[in-house]
């Protein structure tokens, strides 16, 4: 497995401030979130380019999440999210990313009066998406949400029925365990999905909300979760999602593996 940072804790600094953490840290891996002021660009993407010419680094690309219900009832509303998520694959492919995550789609006001549609249209959006991501070479990865917002896809049974209903498309999960921690959901997720989980997000919570917690500081058992991963021969990247020195938590991470 491969432990990296995820620019989240940058989010609302200048992309400068980015940029430093990347050239003055000895961390390999990176998450660069496409949102609000990490938001990717042509420039950006080639300044981070330039970065990664000149060191051992992997980037993977977070898709914008503000206000981006891709199960939205409202086609007009839906279309222009979709064509901003299609902007961000694109970003992904320009950082040679081999991985993009995206969130899922949530209830609205409408889901009581047209039960089971919100999930249609969430399932017909990411066909679609990942369809456009293998295109490109790039992996779609569909994360995990928290309680207790209206999100789909908090639960296991959620996702074995999206799969059940997804046909051809190849699509992996993103595995956040503060979120899985606030559904209760944690050892289910490890149990049932351990060939689908190609990606996990770091944080730590009490289980009531997800406040991106450094680690050791909320309940979940971190050694466990590492533990578990490496016996299903997890390869993929965990990446820190703590929002006050994240440093300090990917070393203890890396030292939970090391043990």
């Amino acid at each position: 497995m491969k432990f990296g940072l995820s620019s989240l804790y940058l989010i609302n600094k200048p992309f400068k401030t980015l940029v430093n953490a990347i050239e003055n840290s000895d961390v390999n891996y990176w998450e660069i979130a496409d949102e609000d002021l990490t938001r990717l660009d042509n420039q950006r993407i080639k300044l981070l380019n330039e970065i990664k010419s000149t060191r051992n680094l992997e980037y993977t690309v977070h898709a914008p999440f503000a206000d981006t219900n891709i199960a939205s009832f409202n086609q007009a509303l839906k279309q222009l999210v979709m064509k901003q998520l299609e902007s961000s694959l694109r970003h992904a492919h320009l950082l040679e990313s081999s991985l993009w995550i995206i969130h899922p789609g949530m209830h609205s006001g409408l889901t009581a009066i047209h039960p089971n549609e919100d999930f249609r249209i969430n399932l017909k959006s990411l066909g679609y998406l990942a369809k456009k991501a293998d295109d490109m070479g790039i992996k779609l990865a569909v994360e995990n949400m928290p309680e207790p917002f209206p999100w789909l896809f908090k639960r296991v049974s959620e996702f074995e029925e999206f799969y059940r209903e997804l046909g051809s498309e190849d699509i992996g999960i993103a595995f956040d365990a503060g979120h899985a921690n606030t559904a209760g959901q944690i050892d289910d997720f490890l149990k049932h999905f351990a060939n689908k989980i190609i990606h996990v997000h770091a944080s730590d919570n009490d289980g009531t909300f997800d406040n991106h917690l450094p680690i050791g500081q909320g309940t979940i058992n971190w050694k466990k979760i590492i533990d578990k991963l490496a016996r299903n021969r997890f390869k993929g990247f965990i990446m820190v999602e703590t929002l006050n020195d994240p440093m300090l938590d990917l070393n203890k991470l890396r030292s939970f593996y090391s043990e």
